[in-house]
C-alpha cells in the first residue's frame, strides 16, 4: 500500500512540477520578451549541460548505495559534500572558460551574465546528490515535498522579480543562484541531521566507497545518456531534414508523450530503492509492477489517442493538427518504453551489469538509420514510427536480459496468479552473467 501511495504522490508532484515549469516559461516569455527569454534559456542551458555532463552518475549511485546499506549514509553523504564542492567548482570554471574561448556560443550575451548561472552548479550538484539519498532511504514524501518547495519558491521569486520589481535577466539569474544556494543549505541541514541521528558520528569521506560509487555511476550515466539520445535523436533529425516548422509541429507530439512517460518514471523512481534493498532485486515484485504499468500505460495511451485531435486543435490551433497522426505513431512506442522502464530498473537494482548498458546501443543505431530513411519520405510520421520501432527493440532486448536474470520466461510469469507468483519467488534462483 505504501508503494502505491508513494507512486501516486510522486506522479502528482511531477505534474505539479510541470505546471511550475509552464508558469515560469510564461512569466519569462511575457516579461523578458523574446530576446531576454532567449538569453536566459541559453545561459541556463549551458549551465545545465555542465551539470548533466559532469555529475558522473553519482546521484544514481547514491540511491543505489544507501538502498543496499543504509549504514553507509554517513560516508556517502561526506563524499557527496566534497564531490559537489570540488567537482561543482571545476565545472563552473570549465563552462566559463569554454564560453570565453568560444564566444560564438553566447552570441550577443555578455560573458559576465554567465557567472551567476554557472555558480549554481555546485549547489545544484549538492541538492541532486542529497535528494537522491532521500529516495534511497525511502523518504520519498520528503523528496517530493522538497522538490515542490524549491520549484515553488523559484516561481514565486520570479513573480516578485518580474511582475512587481520589473527586473531583467540579470536579476532572474541572481534569483536562481539564491534559490539554488538556499536549497543546498536546506538539504545539508536535513541530511546532516539524519547522519547525527544515525549514531555513526562525524561524517568521514571514503575513497574506496567513492571508487565504488563512480564505477556504478559511470554505467548508470552511460545508460541514461544513450537512452536520452534514443528519445531525442528524432527531434534533432526532423529539424535537420525537414526544417524548424516540422520540428515545431512534431515537438507537440513529443511533449504529450513526455507527459505520459511521467507515470512510469514516477513508478521507477519509487521502485528502484525497494528492489535494491533485496541486493539482487525482487523479480517477483518487479514482474507485478511491470504488468500493472503495462495496463495503466495502455489506458493513458488510449485516452491520448482519442483526445489528441480536439485537445491539440483547442490549445495550439489547426496549424499543429499534423501532430495528431505523429502522436498516434508514437503512442505504441511510448507504451513499450514505459514498460521497459520497470525492467531496466530491475536490472539497475542488481548492480547495473554491463549488458544493461550496452543494450541501448542497437536501438539507438536503428533509430538513427530509420530516421534518415523515413523522415525524407514520410516526414514527422516517419520519425514517430522509427521511434516506436526503436522503443519496442529496447523493450525486447531488456526482456531478454531480464529473462537471463531469473528462471522462467517473463511472459509465463505475467500470466500467473498472485499465489503462483509467490511460489515462483520462493523457488526462482538468480543466474550469473556469462
Amino acid at each position: 500500500m505504501r508503494f502505491s501511495g508513494d507512486v501516486a504522490a510522486t506522479f502528482a508532484s511531477r505534474l505539479i512540477l510541470v505546471g511550475f515549469g509552464v508558469a515560469s516559461s510564461v512569466l519569462t516569455a511575457r516579461y523578458l520578451g523574446p530576446a531576454g527569454r532567449g538569453s536566459l534559456a541559453t545561459l541556463t542551458a549551458l549551465a545545465g549541460i555542465g551539470l548533466q555532463l559532469g555529475n558522473l552518475g553519482l546521484h544514481a549511485s547514491n540511491t543505489y548505495q544507501v538502498s543496499r546499506r543504509p549504514d553507509l549514509l554517513s560516508p556517502v553523504w561526506a563524499n557527496s559534500l566534497r564531490t559537489a564542492s570540488y567537482l561543482g567548482l571545476f565545472l563552473t570554471l570549465l563552462t566559463l572558460g569554454a564560453a570565453a574561448l568560444f564566444p560564438g556560443v553566447l552570441g550577443e550575451i555578455p560573458l559576465p551574465l554567465l557567472l551567476p548561472a554557472t555558480l549554481c552548479i555546485p549547489f545544484q550538484l549538492l541538492v541532486l546528490f542529497g535528494l537522491n539519498l532521500l529516495v534511497g532511504l525511502g523518504r520519498v514524501p520528503l523528496f517530493n515535498s522538497l522538490e515542490l518547495i524549491f520549484r515553488g519558491a523559484g516561481v514565486g521569486g520570479l513573480f516578485v522579480i518580474l511582475v512587481l520589481l520589473h527586473g531583467d535577466v540579470r536579476w532572474v539569474l541572481i534569483l536562481n543562484l539564491i534559490i539554488a544556494a538556499g536549497a543546498a543549505v536546506a538539504v545539508v541541514r536535513i541530511l546532516g541531521g539524519m547522519v547525527r541521528r544515525s549514531g555513526t558520528g562525524e561524517s568521514r569521506t571514503s575513497l574506496a566507497l567513492f571508487r565504488s560509487s563512480v564505477g556504478y555511476g559511470a554505467k548508470a550515466y552511460v545508460a541514461a545518456l544513450l537512452a536520452y539520445l534514443i528519445v531525442r535523436s528524432d527531434m534533432l533529425l526532423v529539424n535537420m531534414l525537414r526544417g524548424t516548422s516540422d520540428a515545431g509541429v512534431y515537438s507537440i507530439a513529443v511533449q504529450i508523450t513526455d507527459l505520459i512517460y511521467l507515470l512510469p518514471m514516477s513508478i521507477g523512481l519509487v521502485l528502484f530503492p525497494r528492489l535494491t534493498r533485496h541486493h539482487e532485486g525482487d523479480p517477483v515484485f518487479a514482474m507485478k509492477v511491470a504488468r500493472h504499468t503495462a495496463f495503466l500505460m495502455l489506458i493513458l495511451c488510449a485516452a491520448a489517442a482519442l483526445l489528441a485531435h480536439p485537445v491539440i486543435k483547442l490549445l495550439y490551433g489547426e496549424s499543429f493538427l499534423p501532430a495528431v497522426r505523429a502522436l498516434w505513431w508514437l503512442l505504441p512506442g511510448i507504451w513499450a518504453y514505459g514498460v521497459c522502464n520497470q525492467v531496466a530498473t530491475q536490472l539497475a537494482s542488481s548492480g547495473m551489469p554491463l549488458p544493461a548498458v550496452l543494450v541501448w546501443i542497437p536501438p539507438l543505431l536503428l533509430n538513427v538509420i530509420l530516421n534518415f530513411a523515413w523522415i525524407p519520405r514520410w516526414g514527422i510520421q516517419g520519425a514517430a514510427a522509427s521511434s516506436s520501432v526503436a522503443y519496442f527493440l529496447v523493450l525486447a532486448l531488456h526482456l531478454f536480459l531480464w529473462k537471463r536474470r531469473i528462471r522462467g520466461t517473463w511472459v509465463d510469469a505475467l500470466i500467473l496468479r498472485r499465489s503462483d507468483l509467490k511460489e515462483v519467488g520462493a523457488s526462482a534462483g538468480i543466474e550469473s552473467w556469462s
